[in-house]
């Protein structure tokens, strides 16, 4: 079983046979005629002389050619019983083809362990790269997003714009909204946020809407929309409210939420709301005469002063 696998690793050696032959077999002793075996003259092997063994070798291989270099030292320098000893000349070849069967391996070894380095470093680099695609990438989709977000939201209260709110509004009554289910849609207008004198700037009145926009927000549900639609005004968008009294309770509720007094720094300001309500489906129409349906019920509210209305057809006639 030895032999045969000795033999498959010399076979192996495809880019140089003779060293298989040489270092598994070595030399061999021609039988004398009693029997007795008397080594060949130096040079009379039936190996091949010994040749570079292949740089590109299994590491598989490696304890079958070990093993081969051990037998053949222990053969080359040992005395066999009912054999004639090797000569000297024979001992010296043979421990120097040994020699050279062994520094050919050790620099077969140094070129593997050269070569595993060089391939560390490689995939060292390729997962850097790697690595350094998958930050950019990243990167790339977070200013993606970033700037999605600006565009869908107002710079000043970080609420969804305009556009936005009636692009979500639209899709709500196209797709979202149940038969039978009421929606509404409340336009706000804001009185108060100018400056009150030539001392304020329109910093304050900024700061002034983000404060009564932060009201609103935290007043309603998480699944309600609330949007600076531009200016003074703000919108929301509400689903769940059976009727109109339900309604009216919230409208009461956000008006004196959004006109409570609003101290900043030394200055209490004051914001007066008025609200504009509509229903839809019930009143029916697109997204744009929802809008157009609420803006009229503000305008309302604000001219009766009543804090809040209800958009009503009879009083488009």
């Amino acid at each position: 079983m030895k032999m045969d696998a000795e033999a498959q690793v010399a076979g192996r050696l495809h880019h140089a046979p003779a060293v298989g032959a040489s270092l598994l077999h070595g030399p061999r002793f021609a039988p004398q005629a009693g029997g007795a075996e008397q080594p060949r003259a130096a040079g009379a092997r039936t190996g091949t002389p010994l040749q570079a063994i292949p740089t590109d070798l299994a590491l598989t291989d490696w304890e079958v050619l070990l093993g081969a270099v051990t037998a053949r030292l222990r053969t080359t320098v040992g005395a066999t019983p009912g054999r004639a000893g090797p000569t000297p000349a024979q001992v010296s070849e043979g421990v120097l083809d040994c020699a050279k069967s062994l520094e050919q391996l050790h620099m077969t070894l140094r070129h593997e362990l050269d070569y595993r380095h060089r391939q560390a470093l490689e995939l060292f680099d390729a997962r850097t790269a790697l690595a350094q695609l998958r930050a950019d990438l990243s990167a790339g989709q977070a200013l993606e997003q970033r700037a999605e977000h600006r565009a869908l939201h107002d710079h000043l209260t970080l609420l969804p714009n305009g556009d936005y709110f009636c692009h979500q509004l639209a899709h709500v009554l196209a797709h979202d909204l149940c038969e039978g289910q009421a929606l509404a849609v409340l336009v706000i207008g804001l009185e108060g946020l100018q400056p009150v004198d030539h001392e304020e700037s329109q910093g304050m009145g900024d700061h002034l809407l983000r404060i009564v926009a932060a009201r609103l927000s935290r007043a309603l549900r998480s699944s309600d929309m609330v949007s600076h639609l531009g200016g003074g005004e703000l919108a929301c968008m509400l689903q769940g409210f059976a009727d109109q009294a339900a309604l009216s309770h919230l409208a009461c509720k956000l008006f004196d939420t959004l006109a409570a007094p609003v101290r900043i720094g030394r200055t209490t300001r004051f914001v007066l709301p008025s609200i504009g309500i509509a229903f839809c489906p019930a009143e029916g129409g697109t997204a744009e005469a929802v809008m157009e349906r609420a803006h009229v019920a503000m305008a309302r509210a604000k001219a009766w002063q009543a804090g809040y209305a209800f958009h009503d057809r009879a009083l488009d006639v």
